[in-house]
């Protein structure tokens, strides 16, 4: 269990760079384009390097970063519409659409929590 959750959470994270975030007719952004960016990247990253390590610190560390992931995330999907901030210059007359980027990223973070707080148990002491 704790394998699959980590493996669908490196996926799921993985293929939120890949997909567009938002549409704006036919033009796709992609979370790169975004601003503060780095910021989900990063915890993406440290989250799933996190899931790996049994120790208290990691889950520390990893818990931060998931909910820095799904903070990211939410913030997107509630101001995906904020043009201003994909253009530079005139802003297309068109609706936006929210892409499949948002949804991946919170299900990498959501599915790697589990793996991230079920430890490893620690051999007992010998006597």
């Amino acid at each position: 269990m704790r394998k699959a959750s980590a493996l669908i959470g490196a996926l799921a994270a993985l293929g939120s760079l890949a997909v567009p975030w938002v549409h704006y007719g036919d033009t796709d952004f992609h979370v790169y384009s975004a601003p503060a960016s780095l910021v989900y990247v990063c915890s993406a990253a440290l989250l799933c390097a996190c899931v790996f390590f049994g120790t208290r610190t990691a889950q520390a560390i990893g818990i931060g970063a998931a909910l820095t992931a799904v903070g990211f995330a939410v913030y997107f999907m509630l101001d995906h519409e904020n043009a201003s901030a994909f253009f530079d210059g005139p802003v297309p007359a068109v609706a936006p659409r929210l892409g499949v980027g948002p949804f991946l990223a919170l299900l990498g973070a959501v599915s790697a929590l589990p793996a991230l707080l079920r430890r490893k148990p620690e051999p007992a002491a010998s006597r």
